[in-house]
């Protein structure tokens, strides 16, 4: 299998910096000989703990659970890998009925089971349904691709390919499609 598509239901979360704590260094704070030299603080007397934010952490173990039922068993790829995403955003109710009724116009109706490639109608419908809000279209990439890292592909320096939109749609989702460059 060499493209893998899958969807992660709910609105997209954006990436969020990891905060941190700052602790008393416990070797230099019980010996001063050390102050200058110990190598957890490097002689600041304390030392910082970060953390990852828990709405991250639940993202990106969705994004993770959504591609392991779609890729089979898949083992993470280790070559080039191209990477697409649509993070499709809820309307918000200030916007006007026709606004509404065009981007409904925008996405087909089809009958259940049907399967559409929304990556294929994409660049046709964008500048009807695009989303130029927050949050940033870069950490709800970066979001899933935490998600997939180790999973999909070792490390995110193997994505030589990109491609991403913001866009309303009536049901808010991110289209992840993954494909094997080489």
């Amino acid at each position: 299998m060499d493209v893998v598509r899958f969807e992660v239901p709910g609105e997209p979360v954006q990436w969020h910096r990891a905060g941190g704590h700052l602790i008393p260094c416990p070797r230099c704070g019980k010996n001063p000989r050390l102050r200058k030299g110990c190598e957890k603080c490097r002689g600041r007397g304390f030392f910082e703990v970060k953390f990852q934010v828990k709405e991250d952490a639940s993202y990106q173990n969705r994004v993770a659970l959504c591609y392991r039922q779609a890729s089979c068993g898949l083992p993470p790829w280790d070559g080039m890998v191209g990477f697409e995403v649509i993070a499709v955003f809820p309307m918000p109710k200030s916007m006007s009925k026709t606004e509404h009724r065009e981007i409904d116009a925008a996405w087909p109706e089809l009958p259940p089971g049907t399967e559409w490639d929304v990556f294929e109608h994409t660049v046709q419908w964008i500048t009807v349904i695009g989303r130029p809000k927050n949050p940033d279209l870069s950490n709800i990439i970066k979001n899933v691709e935490d998600g997939l890292k180790g999973i999909a592909w070792l490390d995110d320096r193997q994505i030589v390919y990109e491609r991403a939109f913001k866009v309303y749609g009536p049901q808010p989702a991110a289209h992840v499609k993954i494909k094997r460059m080489a």
